[in-house]
């Protein structure tokens, strides 16, 4: 039975929802998710000089070619450098994936290093807020993210992946197949921790 690792499954999910461009810089925290995509064949990783620039930069492939845009970012100043752009595809209703590498959760410890709640930073300005805490959700939950993001009105969705999922292996079986629902509600709902923020036009 083959086995993934997380970083895999990322990019699975990424590749089976049509994203072609994933902006971002890479840091110690996403290097597996990084090394992964430039072996892919489908998905190409950008590099940006500055986190500000990534989401702008997603932003107009969604528009001008109509794909998902793709962001990633490392844990604490990537998301804060990041926040202006999420913040204008939000007002300007433009669907986003913003896959946001957060802190080890295998620790057991506290103020690790970039520490912050990210969720309630990008709250006022993200459509919906995904913590995934398991390895075997990593593809699911990615890709009802997605689904959310594209659902009218489109907008921004924020994923916090904690690095050392990143690492984690898992079956095939036990984490790709079955139907995603695009239904904002169930999408929301169905299952972790995830909370949908309103705004003017909902």
């Amino acid at each position: 039975m083959t086995s993934l690792s997380g970083a895999q499954l990322v990019a699975r999910a990424l590749r089976d929802e049509g994203i072609r461009f994933a902006f971002g810089i890479p840091g110690a925290q996403n290097l597996e998710l990084y090394d992964c995509l430039d072996h892919s064949a489908d998905i190409r990783p950008v590099l940006v000089t500055d986190e500000r620039s990534a989401p702008f930069m997603a932003a107009g492939i969604a528009l001008a070619c109509g794909q998902l845009g793709c962001v990633l970012l490392v844990p604490g100043a990537g998301l804060t450098r990041a926040l202006s752009g999420i913040a204008e595809a939000y007002l300007d209703n433009v669907p986003l994936l913003v896959l946001a590498t957060g802190v080890r959760n295998d620790m057991g410890k506290g103020f690790q290093l970039h520490e912050i709640d990210q969720l309630a930073l990008a709250r006022p300005v993200t459509k919906g807020q995904v913590r995934v805490d398991r390895a075997v959700d990593l593809y699911r939950e990615i890709r009802m993210a997605c689904a959310l993001a594209r659902t009218p009105p489109a907008g921004p969705v924020i994923v916090e992946i904690p690095a050392n999922l990143f690492i984690a292996r898992q079956t095939s079986a036990e984490t790709i197949g079955g139907r995603v629902d695009s239904t904002p509600a169930q999408v929301v709902l169905a299952s972790g921790q995830r909370s949908a923020a309103g705004r003017r036009g909902d």
